[in-house]
């Protein structure tokens, strides 16, 4: 078995790869994505998980904002 992982650096990619195979856990590649291949040499891609952005609509982080901001201004929440 063979185990591909993308990360942000070199030494993640290998720790991910390294534990993966050790562990034949594909969900260690799940973070950024990755490729398994399987001694009869078929392969799994592995897609990186959705990240979601932090909404600042609604929060009480907004609120607080709000709260700082004089009169007539509304925060830029982006």
């Amino acid at each position: 078995m063979q185990a591909t992982a993308l990360a942000p650096t070199a030494v993640e990619a290998e720790w991910r790869a390294k534990a993966a195979l050790l562990s034949a856990d594909a969900s260690w590649l799940a973070v950024h994505g990755g490729l398994v291949v399987f001694d009869d040499g078929h392969h799994e891609l592995v897609p990186a998980m959705q990240r979601q952005e932090p909404s600042l609509h609604g929060s009480k982080v907004q609120t607080a904002l709000a709260g700082l901001m004089p009169a007539g201004r509304a925060p830029d929440t982006g």
